[in-house]
């Protein structure tokens, strides 16, 4: 007589259960995977943006420290636009007392969320993804201003012992009448024409000399 003896093995519905079981670490593994992935995407992108703000930075900080480098003594102002989002400066870096205006003139602007370098060949982009740029300066002592004549570091704006004599004067009460022909302007465009008008200025000095009086 043969004895029969039972096989070991799975059942289906274990089987399905051990499936579902693998399924899961494989999903889990997977979401995993992909989370790191992400972190190390974002922590590359941090890093490369930090990056480029450091070379951006540098790159400007050292440009604006040439800012009115004048070695022949041209009287090369070193500002020539100062804003709160933009600086144009210049400097003559070769010393030949003529500026070049692709290489020793620069302007730093923000345009959008993009830091932006002209130099005669258009506004290129340095860095993006800038939130705000905020350029503040300083007058001769050190204090902050926002005073043109400060910033560019002038002796006028004032009426002062030593200032520069840059006034105009104004009579509020006086009246004159709009005439295109006596415009010192190239241009006589203007829809005011013969128009009364009641303010007028009657004399400017540049340096202390009189370079206009009204007749």
């Amino acid at each position: 007589m043969i004895a029969w003896r039972a096989e070991a093995g799975f059942s289906l519905a274990e089987l399905l259960a051990s499936t579902a079981l693998m399924s899961v670490l494989m999903a889990a593994t997977l979401t995993v995977l992909v989370a790191g992935q992400e972190s190390y995407g974002l922590g590359a992108a941090r890093i490369d943006a930090q990056q480029s703000a450091r070379i951006a930075l540098e790159r400007m900080t050292r440009e604006l420290r040439e800012a009115g480098y004048d070695p022949t003594g041209l009287g090369l102002p070193a500002l020539v636009v100062a804003g709160p989002t933009r600086v144009a400066f210049q400097r003559d870096l070769n010393g030949n007392g003529v500026l070049d205006p692709t290489r020793e003139r620069v302007t730093y602007l923000l345009r959008g969320r993009v830091l932006r370098r002209e130099a005669g060949a258009g506004a290129q982009p340095i860095i993006e993804g800038v939130r705000s740029l905020a350029l503040t300066y300083f007058d001769r002592a050190g204090a902050e201003t926002t005073e043109p004549a400060r910033v560019f570091g002038l002796k006028t704006g004032t009426l002062a012992p030593g200032a520069d004599a840059d006034v105009v004067i104004v009579d509020v009460q006086r009246g004159w009448e709009v005439d295109p022909t006596k415009f010192r302007s190239l241009s006589r465009n203007t829809p005011f024409a013969g128009w009364k008008v009641k303010g007028q200025v009657v004399t400017t000095l540049v340096a202390g000399r009189i370079v206009f009086e009204a007749t």
